[in-house]
């Protein structure tokens, strides 16, 4: 028993010993001269659950240069593909690898790590492996991970250099996930997600209207296309990821392709699957190279089960943890959303989409942004940009969704002037105009104030950073009125305080005017205890919160909210909503008014009751007091009568 014991332990000693290892890469097959090779590290790192996680470090020679993790997506794909053909030191072509002058090590020191465990060469150490099949879970293991790098046996000379978190595709949900992770304990300076799959349903939603703005189908494939995206749509709505893939969304991008006639869904410039990456896993799969890189495991480029784990979320949303990102730790971290240009799977056209929605701060500034063009230091264009608060979004041209891979100078650019640039602008050092580039006003300040230096200063009541929200008191009995501006699909909100109580009701009637043809606004009303809060911007939704609502599409509107109750009815909530990308000028008269303009049978019935019973309480009062008076009247005169007899009849 005791050996038994002792044997144990030392196995677990040696599972330590062995996977949280650091070894210095020395030679690659096919490179000529060891000495080409960067200082480079390979190792295993032990997270939770007896998890073992591979790492590839390439150090840069500056000693305060940033840290700069790289995550692939999938999910279940390993980061050797940035490695080995996105970013890394050396690059394979066909069966050899290259030297590559725009390696991302150049900037910073460049961290791969193969995630989730199960991709790569990460695997689990138990018996009967249990892999992970969340993004939660991932980054629980990466945050772990991440603290094991910094340590004293690893790299700890590298522990306050400023860390950057980069994902691609899925990965762009695991960099999100990560750097709120570790921002918990640690600073993080910036994130960077290319080409991310962040919101499937809106980015989904693009697909029909891309393939015929490129020219890869016809009117009718587009018709098709949007039957089944909104389906697709219509099953993430209802919460049924799983079936809403299998179903429909998987179909959706597979017509996408061949309506193009097989075009590579990662750049639709190319037709069919890139020969690279079989290349690579052929590459990557032989013992030589293995040892090299100090693996432990046999290398496993795609997991098809890491893809089936994660099945369950791979159609809901990550806007709200991207939202968190921007709006949390005091605005400090830097966002970056970079695409390049010819992706079809995570396209510029959805991503714009989803951040125009985007909740947070910063949402009216950043879409009233202008665009502004990304130079390289010959005036050579590559792409374009912009950039609000601590978001910055960039479109790489002639990239598809591996843009290091098709644009290596550009992308090393983008990743040098986000990582040090205060405010991740892409614009060069000496560039006085684009540093200079003033901010506009959001939406002009929805008519709503003035602007400032880029910034509205609201008007009395106003709020929010486009003075789109509205919170006051109005008199009852009033006429008040308001105007504004709408810039696109943008929402106003008025929180109306009726000011005085009572029984009985009141109407709320809204006159809506468009001073312009333009723009198609909605009407939304509520009247309660309390205000309530616009959750979506969507018409089924906004109709689910709100009990009143004109839609029609008329320059003039009139939306009346009936018998108010004036005992608790003294919130009311008001949305204007243009529903369409143009731009709208309106003004709206909001008049409260008792309700009496017709019959108002509870209050008539109130008031005979409460009448009658007035007219029988005085009448008994009047009764009772008469009485007891005559009563006084009576016993007085009686017992002050010295003739009183007192008989009683008295029967056995």
């Amino acid at each position: 028993m005791r050996l038994f014991v002792v044997t144990s332990l030392l196995t677990i000693i040696s599972l330590v010993l062995v996977y949280c290892t650091k070894d210095a890469v020395r030679t690659l097959p096919t490179v000529t001269s060891w000495q080409a090779l960067p200082e480079m590290f390979t190792g295993y790192l032990t997270a939770s659950n007896n998890n073992q996680i591979f790492y590839l470090m390439v150090k840069n020679d500056k000693p305060n240069a940033p840290v700069v993790v790289f995550l692939n997506g999938g999910p279940g794909c390993s980061s050797m593909v940035g490695a080995f053909l996105e970013n890394g030191p050396f690059l394979l072509e066909t069966t050899n690898l290259i030297s590559n002058t725009e390696s991302w090590h150049l900037e910073a020191n460049m961290l791969y790590i193969d995630n989730p465990v199960g991709s790569g060469f990460s695997f689990n150490a138990n018996p009967q492996p249990n892999y992970p099949s969340t993004t939660e879970q991932s980054a629980s293991d990466l945050s772990e991970a991440i603290k094991l790098i910094f340590a004293a046996d690893h790299f700890p000379e590298l522990t306050n250099n400023p860390l950057y978190v980069f994902g691609e595709s899925y990965g762009g949900r695991f960099a999100i996930a990560l750097a709120s992770s570790l921002a918990k304990y640690r600073k993080v300076a910036g994130v960077g997600i290319g080409n991310a799959w962040i919101n499937p349903d809106v980015q989904q939603n693009a697909y029909g209207l891309q393939a015929y703005a490129m020219g890869l189908s016809n009117y009718k494939s587009y018709v098709d296309l949007r039957g089944l995206s909104e389906k697709c749509h219509q099953l993430i709505n209802n919460g049924q990821y799983q079936e809403a893939e299998k179903s429909y969304c998987s179909p959706l991008i597979n017509k996408v392709l061949a309506a193009g006639g097989d075009v590579n869904e990662y750049d639709f410039r190319t037709m069919g699957s890139y020969q690279s990456l079989k290349q690579l896993e052929t590459f990557l799969s032989q013992k030589n190279v293995g040892d090299a890189l100090s693996t432990k495991t046999n290398y496993v480029q795609c997991s098809q089960q890491t893809w089936q784990n994660f099945l369950p979320e791979f159609q809901s949303s990550y806007e709200n943890e991207l939202s968190k990102l921007l709006d949390g730790f005091n605005n400090t971290i830097k966002v970056l959303v970079y695409n390049g240009q010819y992706d079809i799977r995570c396209a510029t056209m959805g991503t714009s989409d989803y951040l125009r929605n985007l909740k947070w701060s910063g949402s009216s500034g950043f879409n009233y942004a202008d665009k502004q063009t990304f130079y390289d230091s010959q005036n050579q264009t590559l792409g374009t940009f912009k950039s609000h608060k601590n978001l910055q979004q960039v479109v790489i041209y002639n990239a598809g969704h591996m843009a290091p891979m098709d644009q290596r100078q550009s992308t090393r650019v983008l990743l040098s002037r986000f990582i040090n640039s205060t405010n991740g602008l892409m614009c060069l050092p000496n560039d006085v105009k684009c540093l200079a580039a003033k901010n506009n006003c959001p939406n002009e300040c929805s008519g709503h104030g003035k602007c400032v230096e880029g910034t509205c200063q609201c008007f009395i009541g106003y709020s929010q950073e486009d003075c789109s929200s509205y919170v006051n008191n109005i008199l009852f009995g009033s006429s008040v009125s308001f105007s504004g501006y709408t810039f696109g699909r943008q929402m106003h909100t008025y929180q109306l305080h009726v000011g005085r109580g009572g029984i009985g009701s009141f109407d709320v009637t809204v006159k809506l005017t468009k001073k312009t043809n333009q723009g198609k606004l909605h009407l939304y009303l509520h009247g309660g205890d309390s205000y309530i809060y616009p959750n979506s911007s969507s018409r089924d939704a906004l109709v689910g919160q709100f009990e009143y609502h004109n839609l029609e599409d008329v320059n003039e509107k009139v939306l009346v909210g009936r018998e108010q109750r004036r005992n608790n009815a003294t919130h009311i909530t008001l949305v204007v909503y243009n529903t369409v990308d143009t731009d709208s000028n309106y003004g709206m008269t909001v008049i409260t008014s008792v309700t009496g303009n017709k019959f108002n049978g509870l209050l008539v019935v109130s008031s005979i009751v409460l009448s009658v019973t007035g007219v029988v309480a005085v009448i008994l009062f009047v009764y009772a007091l008469v009485q007891y008076l005559l009563d006084r009247e009576f016993l007085k005169s009686n017992y002050e009568s010295p003739n009183l007899n007192v008989h009683y009849d008295h029967h056995d």
